[in-house]
């Protein structure tokens, strides 16, 4: 199952309340979608159509992060799961009830150092990692922000995003 077509995938923790969600959120190799698979209710309860720059997915990165507002309330803050292709690279918001509707952070973005022109052969995988989150003073109800690393074939970038 998990190499014909190779699946890519990675856990959400939840804090949800009063019972935490354990989800589970995998594409195959040429699938159009990603799924979000809960354990607790032992299903698929969302499916999230892709656009066509981040196929096929090559890396997925869960982040949970704290809420805008104090931690006792960091339930509802849900977590920003980051997507990478072989040339591009997203950011999704999941809900901490995951089969609520999810939205896009940040739409697809061209990595540094990607050649999409390439033949089908990869020559690196994409990776994502966390840098850093801090909130902002600016205004009440901003955002969070934080850095990500992004690696392609041939480059590491730096991105600032809400989150």
């Amino acid at each position: 199952m998990l190499s014909a077509p190779a699946l890519v995938a990675c856990f959400i923790p939840s804090r949800r309340r009063p019972e935490p969600q354990l989800v589970a959120v995998a594409s195959a190799r040429r699938s159009p979608e990603l799924l979000l698979y809960s354990f607790v209710e032992d299903s698929v309860v969302q499916r999230i159509s892709l656009l066509p720059s981040l196929l096929p997915v090559s890396c997925l990165q869960s982040l949970l992060l704290p809420s805008r507002q104090k931690l006792a309330d960091a339930a509802e803050a849900g977590t920003v799961l980051l997507l990478a292709s072989r040339d591009h690279f997203a950011a999704l918001q999941i809900e901490s009830d995951a089969s609520q509707p999810c939205r896009w952070l940040k739409e697809p973005t061209c990595l540094p150092g990607a050649d999409a022109t390439r033949a089908k052969v990869e020559c690196g995988r994409p990776a994502i990692c966390l840098a850093r989150v801090w909130h902002t003073e600016a205004a009440e109800g901003d955002a969070p922000r934080c850095h990500v690393l992004c690696k392609s074939d041939a480059a590491i970038s730096f991105w600032e995003l809400e989150c």
